[in-house]
Parts: C-alpha cells; sequence; structure tokens
C-alpha cells in the first residue's frame, strides 16, 4: 500500500480492479468480518452492484491512497426494498494496514449525509457480535441506535437525524 490517505469520492466501475487488490491486501478475519463468511475474492454480484448501480439503489465510496491507483477503503449502502420507510444497509471494508485511522467514521459520515439526501431516514448494518464495539462507533457517529441479536450478528439500526 502506498502510504498517505486520500479524501473518500465515489467509487464507479473503473475502481474495479483496485478494489480487488485491496481485498486481497485484507486478512482472513478482516474479510469475515465484512461479510460474515470465508471468502477468497470479493464477490462479484456485490462488487458489480456497488460499483456501476444507480447510486439511489446501491451508492458507494471509496478511499484512494493520496498518491497512486490504490484504494484502501470501500463502503456501500444499498437500498432496501419493501422496507416499510426509505432504509439503506451499509457494508464498510477497509485494507487491515489503514483500520484505526477514522477511516470507518468519514465513511459512515458520508454514506449517511448522502443517504440524506436521496430522502433515507433508516440506516442499518450487519456486524458479528464478537464486533459489537463497532455498534459504539456508529452510535457516535450517528446518534441513537437499536439492536437486535439474531444468531452471531447484530442489527443495528439508526434513525437519520
Amino acid at each position: 500500500m502506498t502510504t498517505g490517505i486520500g479524501v473518500p469520492r465515489s467509487a464507479s466501475d473503473a475502481d474495479a480492479p483496485a478494489v480487488h487488490r485491496m481485498f486481497g491486501r485484507c486478512g482472513p478475519a478482516t474479510r469475515y468480518g465484512r461479510f460474515h463468511g470465508h471468502v477468497s475474492e470479493i464477490p462479484a454480484g456485490y462488487l458489480r452492484e456497488a460499483l456501476s448501480a444507480d447510486a439511489c439503489v446501491h451508492d458507494a465510496l471509496v478511499v484512494p491512497c493520496a498518491a497512486g491507483p490504490e484504494l484502501v477503503a470501500l463502503a456501500s449502502a444499498r437500498r432496501l426494498p419493501g422496507a416499510a420507510e426509505p432504509a439503506v444497509e451499509v457494508g464498510l471494508l477497509v485494507e487491515d494496514a489503514a483500520q484505526g485511522h477514522g477511516l470507518g467514521t468519514l465513511l459512515l459520515r458520508g454514506l449517511a449525509a448522502r443517504a440524506r439526501c436521496r430522502g433515507v431516514v433508516v440506516l442499518t448494518c450487519d456486524v458479528l457480535a464478537e464486533h459489537e464495539h463497532l455498534v459504539g462507533v456508529l452510535r457516535r457517529t450517528l446518534g441513537p441506535v437499536t439492536t437486535v441479536r439474531e444468531g452471531v450478528t447484530v442489527r443495528a439500526r439508526v434513525r437519520l437525524p
């Protein structure tokens, strides 16, 4: 990874090769934490939808390195069809070497602001119960969170102000 982190920007289908390389720099625990399963490649359907779909359906942000073509994070907000209120489910993947620098918080704020502009009022995310501390990040970033334990995951729900 090139040192230095750039400014988050909208993702595009042109980012696919860099996302694949970033995924390769993520360890098994990071991959499992994001996709809740052992995956050796980023799911093609997810990546295709996140990078090329209408942002009103599946919005995505990437964080580039300050210099060079590499990415260090991908965050997405997928519209939940059929929800009682306009809602998105978010997911974040930050490569191992870039974790612990506030990128998750920055990306959550960015996705929430973009979702609000599109009329979304509820943001949800599923985290592994062993990573329930991430619900605290969500709470500190966006406000009150309700949670429901569903097996090995915790579903967190935030009403966007």
